[in-house]
């Protein structure tokens, strides 16, 4: 008979099709047509129809189970729940279908919600040695429904302990076992399984999520790559495997299987996140912010989803909407640590500095362990100049992605006195936090009975000649510092950035200085003399560019035309402290413009030659990069045009940075607009030559 029901349930019967057999039903009363007709109506959802062809099924046979197992679902299904369970109880043990009814009084019980009920009408039929593994399988679900996972674990042991062939409720422990964190059973269960059955690319895919969670990738990558092989339309399993993939390193893998996934399946919200992720890992932004766009429209209550495209539209420079994606995720994960602290990142951005602290302080709260949400903490308090709290939270730096870290073989130097200690003071960072930073070494090496400073390559000859009693050492690899540590015997060591933790907690702990870095004397002189044959009373070093794509690029620097209202004012001749190549714009300012602007490679290539060329001027304007860091050094006035919501080291309010008395801070009222920061610059730029006229 249920071979008849499924048949219709295959081809979806249509009306003509139950119309003819009621004509066969009408003519035959025979029960068996018409349980067959009432299944037809059944799925039609004709309800009162399908009710009263399962009844005249048992007005024709009264022990017809199939016709009152149909009876009792149209019963439940039209809110007569109780009626349905009276209907199901008339059925025999002994009859064909007890098990099928006990199935359907279980689901009765459920919607119900009555839990233990469900459980009791399936209980009486796993005793029996002839019942069907679906029974087995529905009594385990149901266990697990009435929130009992160990109930249902053991009842599934039990059964495999009788019946070790059940592929399905062996699977199914797998599953509970890894539901409930038991990994290592978990992976036994599925282990065993696959022995049998290799290609059960479903056990295959939870084996590799099970073994991910235990921490072994390379296993879990290798059961993803199976799972795949054995079932490629399985969108979950290649969702895993491009994640390990990615986790791996394998970008190429990733990237093939990602595009394989949106040909798959396009309108799979999946797809489109990778899509979006591998593309924003690449850097490209407006791909990876449309990617994520799409999966957002298909699956908008997806917390992940929100959370990612917000942080991409951060780096777009579009503040408003990095808040409204992360407040979107919140609402949908709102205990989300890792969401209130993309929230932070987005509330920094648009110069909410008290917001941040809170969304940070909130993700802490969730996720005490989270180093990267102390990170970003201490990073919003130095922007607010809290140096005393900032500075703790800093030592976190490590955790980011973009971190190089580096293990020399000494003890972290905790602020301790340094008399009689060998102490190594290693680089780390860009080369403009390596010069600020160093406004601390010179203090700590009189205090030192030696002191060794390994740094960045190209800064080597200038910190030696302005560290004179150190010894500077160039490196940038592990490598390099292992041989430093083994030749020398260093009592403590400290990265540069930790410096300032124990030298600088607080605003007066910043010396005033009149420059710690010294140029080479000839090469000063050298610099002087060609900067004299110049035309101008004034000699200014320009920077418009800075950063990259990951340290906010788009909002620090400029195009060189926006500058022409500066460039434009006579007696002043302009030199390019450019490092990225601009001869292009150079060309196309003195073409457009007739703005001659010099731009001496030599000075730029070395820059030992770049600080002696900076100690020159009269003054240096430039957008938030490493010029800044080395006229402030020097000593030489700057003018740096800051954006709303700068980096830490430039604060996010006064005129003025604590490492550098010569520099003067010019910050943007408006984000992303430049016009009166240049305009206030035009205006003072030419007092300054009216004065040396």
């Amino acid at each position: 008979m249920s071979w008849l029901i499924d048949k219709w349930l295959g081809r979806r019967a249509t009306p003509p099709a139950a119309a003819l057999l009621l004509g066969r039903s009408e003519t035959g009363q025979h029960a068996d047509r018409q349980a067959e007709l009432g299944n037809i109506l059944a799925l039609q959802q004709r309800y009162a129809d399908a009710e009263n062809a399962y009844r005249l099924c048992l007005l024709a046979d009264a022990t017809h189970s199939s016709g009152r197992i149909g009876l009792a679902r149209v019963l439940a299904q039209t809110g007569r729940p109780t009626e349905a369970l009276l209907t199901l109880a008339q059925i025999s043990p002994d009859s064909m279908g007890y098990f099928d009814a006990a199935l359907v009084a279980s689901e009765v019980h459920r919607s119900l919600d009555r839990m233990d009920q469900a459980v009791l009408a399936l209980e009486c039929c796993t005793a029996r040695p002839d019942c069907p593994e679906i029974v087995a399988m529905e009594l385990i679900r149901c266990h697990q429904l009435a929130g009992h996972p160990e109930a249902a674990i053991e009842f599934a042991q039990h059964w495999l302990s009788n019946a070790p062939a059940s592929r399905q409720v062996e699977h199914f422990l797998g599953t509970l076992l890894a539901t409930i964190g038991r990994w290592g059973d978990a992976e036994a269960v599925f282990v065993h399984l696959l022995r049998a059955h290799p290609d059960h690319a479903v056990a295959l895919n939870e084996l590799g999520d099970v073994q991910r969670r235990l921490g072994r990738f390379d296993e879990a990558l290798e059961n993803f790559q199976l799972a795949v092989h054995h079932d490629p339309a399985s969108t979950n399993a290649r969702v895993n495997l491009i994640t390990e993939l990615d986790r791996a390193g394998h970008a190429s893998d990733a990237r093939r299987e990602s595009a394989a996934l949106l040909k798959q399946a396009p309108e799979n919200a999946g797809a489109w996140f990778w899509e979006g992720k591998l593309a924003d890992q690449e850097n490209e932004i407006e791909r990876a912010a449309g990617a994520y766009a799409k999966a957002a429209a298909i699956s908008p209550g997806t917390a992940s989803i929100w959370t990612n495209l917000g942080l991409v539209r951060l780096r777009q420079g579009n503040n408003h909407d990095a808040i409204a994606c992360q407040r979107r995720a919140l609402t949908i994960a709102p205990l989300d640590a890792a969401v209130h602290l993309n929230l932070g990142f987005a509330l920094q951005s648009a110069g909410d500095l008290d917001g941040a602290l809170a969304s940070y302080a909130q993700s802490r709260k969730l996720d005490p362990s989270d180093g990267l949400t102390l990170l970003h903490e201490a990073i919003a308090q130095l922007t607010a100049g809290d140096f005393a709290h900032g500075w703790d939270g800093y030592e976190k730096r490590w955790l980011r992605e973009t971190a190089l870290t580096r293990q020399p073989g000494a003890p972290l130097w905790n602020g301790a006195p340094l008399s009689g200690k060998r102490l190594l003071i290693w680089g780390e960072q860009g080369l403009g936090d390596q010069i600020m930073f160093a406004s601390c070494i010179a203090e700590l090496a009189s205090a030192a009975s030696e002191c060794v400073i390994e740094c960045a390559p190209r800064l080597a000859v200038l910190f030696q000649r302005s560290f004179p009693t150190c010894r500077v050492v160039a490196g940038a690899s592990q490598q390099d510092l292992d041989k430093l540590c083994a030749a020398c015997r260093f009592d403590v060591q400290s990265p540069m950035g930790s410096l300032p933790r124990h030298t600088r907690r607080a605003s007066d702990q910043f010396p005033q200085h009149h420059g710690y870095l010294i140029p080479k004397l000839e090469s000063q002189l050298a610099w002087h003399t060609r900067l004299a044959k110049l035309p101008g009373k004034l000699k200014v070093g320009v920077s418009w560019i800075g950063g990259a794509p990951i340290t906010r690029k788009h909002l620090r620097s400029h195009t060189l035309a926006s500058w022409l209202p500066l460039l434009g004012l006579t007696e002043i001749d302009f030199i390019s402290l450019q490092y990225t190549d601009c001869h292009e714009e150079l060309a196309a300012v003195q073409q457009a413009a007739g703005i001659k602007i010099w731009h001496w490679r030599d000075a730029i290539d070395d820059f030992d030659q770049t600080a002696a060329l900076v100690s020159q001027l009269d003054l240096v304007i430039s957008v938030c990069t490493t010029v800044v860091h080395l006229a402030g050094a020097l000593n030489v006035p700057a003018w740096v045009m800051t954006p709303a919501t700068p980096e830490w080291r430039y604060l996010n309010q006064g005129t003025h940075m604590p490492w550098y008395g010569s520099v003067l801070l010019f910050r943007q009222t408006k984000p992303n607009d430049w016009t009166e920061v240049i305009h206030t610059i035009q205006i003072r730029l030419a007092g300054e030559v009216a004065q040396r006229m």
